[in-house]
């Protein structure tokens, strides 16, 4: 990839037209979340990096463009975990970017917990806690089956914003 810049250019940025994005949804403030999008100007695609604080533009080369052409949601989901790995958390980093782990998780080992809220527009992500708020760490998942099963008992309130019930994810810890 190399650097380039649309909005240095005005007359680029309007004949840039957007083909894909993934954008993270940590936040019901949309200019808070960052996004990871294709775009497609006189042929080329240019990546781009949309952060908190900017935006980074770059030219795919020819190889990275017949991969981006053959499955966008592929080469953006396959940038934004580039992006997570980066984090203290990739997990937790990845989950925000809307790519869970496999529900099915049935190993023997210690695990964790992960929990993704479900509020309109944004999907906040974070680890099961104990009283402390430590990370809560279980022997094994049919442990950490047992406590999802727990948190299904019973009425569950919404909170304000709050479109339904959590999801729950085992990970190995």
């Amino acid at each position: 990839m190399k650097e380039v810049n649309l909005k240095e250019d005005l007359e680029n940025i309007e004949k840039a037209e957007l083909l894909d994005e993934i954008e993270e949804k940590v936040s019901q403030f949309y200019n808070d979340n960052q996004k990871v999008q294709l775009w497609t100007l006189n042929k080329a695609l240019i990546f781009s990096e949309a952060t908190y604080d900017g935006r980074n533009d770059y030219l795919l080369s020819k190889d990275e463009a017949e991969a981006a052409k053959k499955d966008s949601k592929a080469f953006l989901r396959d940038r934004a975990l580039e992006w997570a790995a980066n984090e203290d958390d990739s997990t937790l980093a990845a989950c925000q970017w809307g790519m869970t782990p496999d529900k099915n998780y049935a190993g023997a080992d210690e695990c964790m917990v992960l929990i993704q809220e479900n509020y309109y527009g944004y999907n906040p992500c974070e680890w099961a806690t104990d009283d402390d708020y430590n990370t809560r760490l279980f022997r094994n998942s049919q442990a950490a089956k047992e406590w999802i099963a727990e948190q299904y008992e019973g009425v569950y309130y919404l909170q304000h914003n709050e479109a339904g019930r959590p999801d729950y994810y085992i990970v190995e810890a």
